[in-house]
């Protein structure tokens, strides 16, 4: 009964979300006056196919996207202002962590496959820390045995 109130809800949070990033996005183009700027316009379209197509978006359509239409998408119109530029790149930013937030933990698909992946990277970081750890363990005990063959005043004092 949850999951199902939930699968009806989390379409809406996301739009929402989407809306307040286009709604700050409009806030910092008006104080820069940069409404009128080309990269401002084409990434406020964005925001509202996005918002418009929420209740759409699961991983394995993101998947497919990723995968498909990687050289069909479009590429973001850059402003010839730094500083506006930097409030698109901020924007872009804050909504790919927003899908991936959405994709990744909102969604059954997207938990099932952390649940599979989380461990297997605890056990790869884990083994690989260990691994490196015990190379740099040899590492120096073999430049300690180094320093003591090559100098007999060394191994006489330490």
């Amino acid at each position: 009964l949850c999951y199902a109130a939930w699968i009806r809800i989390r379409p809406l949070r996301l739009r929402q979300d989407i809306y307040d990033l286009r709604d700050e996005l409009f806030d910092e183009a008006l104080a820069a006056g940069a409404l009128t700027d080309p990269g401002y316009r084409q990434l406020r379209l964005q925001l509202n196919s996005w918002a418009r197509s929420a209740a759409m978006i699961s991983f394995p359509s993101l998947v497919y996207l990723l995968v498909t239409l990687d050289d069909d998408l479009p590429t973001p119109i850059p402003s010839e202002r730094p500083e506006v530029q930097a409030i698109l790149e901020r924007t872009y930013d804050r909504l790919a962590r927003r899908l991936i937030r959405y994709v990744a933990f909102e969604t059954l698909p997207g938990l099932i496959v952390l649940a599979t992946l989380v461990p297997l990277w605890v056990v790869r970081v884990t083994f690989i820390a260990r691994i490196a750890h015990r190379i740099s363990e040899i590492v120096q005990q073999n430049a300690a045995d180094s320093m003591r063959q090559a100098s007999p005043a060394y191994s006489v004092v330490h």
